[in-house]
C-alpha cells in the first residue's frame, strides 16, 4: 500500500511538471510572436516617421530664413545666392534638422558651367552643394526635385534652378 501511494504521488508530480513545461513552451511561443509583431510595428512607424520628415523637409526648405530672399524687409519667393553659399559653410550644424540627406541646387537657366559655387566664383558657377551626409551603407534613397528662383544680390539678377533633395533611409 505504501508503494501505491508513492507511485501515485510520483505520477501527480510528473503530471504537474508536464503541465508546467507545456505552459512554459506555449508562453515562449506567444512571447516570440508578440516580439516579432512589436518589432515589425516599430519598423513601420519608423518608415512613416521618416517619410513625414522627408515631406516636411522638401516643403519647408525653400521657406527657411537661412535661404529666403528679402528686399526692403519683405520676403520674396526666391533663394538668395549669398545666403546659400554662407549656409554651405555651416551646414554641418544642421544635422539634426536634415539627417542623412543631400541638398543641392543646380542653376539651369541661363546655362552655366557645373562648377561648385563658392565665395569667389559666384558669377560663373552652376552648382550649390548645401548639405551632404552620404554614407556607404545606403539602403534606399528618396529623391525629389523642385524648380526655384535664385537671386544674385550683387548683380541684381534672378536665375532659375532646381532644388534636389536626396533622403537616405
Amino acid at each position: 500500500m505504501h508503494n501505491n501511494i508513492l507511485r501515485k504521488g510520483q505520477l501527480e508530480i510528473q503530471e504537474t511538471m508536464l503541465v508546467l513545461i507545456v505552459f512554459v513552451v506555449i508562453f515562449m511561443i506567444a512571447f516570440i510572436f508578440y516580439y516579432r509583431f512589436t518589432t515589425e510595428s516599430i519598423k513601420n512607424e519608423n518608415i512613416k516617421f521618416n517619410d513625414e520628415r522627408f515631406s516636411l523637409l522638401t516643403n519647408n526648405l525653400p521657406n527657411m530664413a537661412e535661404f529666403k530672399c528679402t528686399s526692403n524687409k519683405q520676403e520674396e519667393e526666391c533663394l538668395d545666392a549669398l545666403k546659400l553659399i554662407a549656409f554651405s559653410e555651416v551646414s554641418g550644424q544642421y544635422k539634426k534638422e536634415f539627417g542623412a540627406s543631400k541638398l543641392t541646387i543646380k542653376v539651369i537657366y541661363p546655362e552655366t558651367n557645373t562648377e561648385t559655387c563658392e565665395k569667389g566664383n559666384l558669377k560663373d558657377c552652376g552648382l550649390f552643394n548645401l548639405y551632404d551626409t552620404s554614407t556607404n551603407n545606403i539602403k534606399n534613397v528618396k529623391k525629389v526635385s523642385t524648380p526655384i528662383s535664385i537671386f544674385y544680390p550683387n548683380e541684381k539678377l534672378y536665375k532659375i534652378g532646381v532644388l534636389e533633395v536626396e533622403w537616405y533611409g
